[in-house]
């Protein structure tokens, strides 16, 4: 058979694998997960193929060497190394054929239209109120001078409390701290608006 022949049997038997790979076994879902088992099978037997039909043809081509008219090897279809080199072609054949379900996801993927990514601002609610002031700040402490409560004489109006060993009534300033109220127990002075509670000593 000359090489034109050769040719065109191989190209048939390429064509009718490719066919059958991607028309049968490309939506299969064994497919998709023993891909490249199958391609390292075809390329594993392919190799051993071609060694084994190279040793077995130098054999027949040694054997006919004499008779010029003899075969100078075995019919193409049952030539190992010839099948050897289809398999090995078939394997590479494997690697770009994709699983169907790869293929789908990459086609849909591409034809999604990309999402655009708005940033909403927070809204503000619309309202008739007036808006709120702001908190008033918080007054800074006031360092009150040394008031030592010695005695109280509790009479109402006339109560008096023993302050520093002075006598003061409620209204007076003593140490620029005003006198606010004289109770039973105790006293309470204010300086700068803040107030204090005067405690009998112990």
């Amino acid at each position: 058979m000359n090489i034109w022949g050769r040719l065109g049997i191989s190209v048939a038997i390429v064509a009718v694998f490719s066919i059958v790979m991607i028309e049968i076994l490309q939506g299969k879902a064994f497919y998709g997960v023993y891909r490249w088992a199958i391609c390292a099978v075809l390329l594993a037997m392919g190799t051993f193929l071609l060694l084994i039909g190279g040793f077995v043809n130098r054999k027949i081509r040694e054997s006919h060497r004499g008779d010029p008219e003899g075969p100078t090897g075995p019919f193409l279809l049952v030539d190992l190394q010839y099948w050897g080199l289809m398999l090995t072609i078939f394997g590479i054949i494997v690697i770009f054929i994709v699983p169907f379900e790869k293929v789908a996801a990459r086609e849909a993927k591409a034809a999604a239209p990309k999402e655009k990514i708005v940033k909403k601002g927070v809204p503000v609610a619309v309202t008739n109120e007036p808006p709120k002031p702001p908190p008033p700040p918080e007054p800074k402490p006031v360092a009150f001078p040394v008031l030592k409560l010695q005695g109280l004489v509790y009479r109402g109006e006339d109560s008096s409390a023993l302050i520093n060993g002075r006598t003061y009534f409620v209204g007076d300033i003593v140490a620029d701290t005003k006198v606010i109220s004289i109770s039973p127990t105790n006293v309470v002075v204010e300086r700068e608006g803040q107030r204090k509670e005067l405690q009998m000593a112990p």
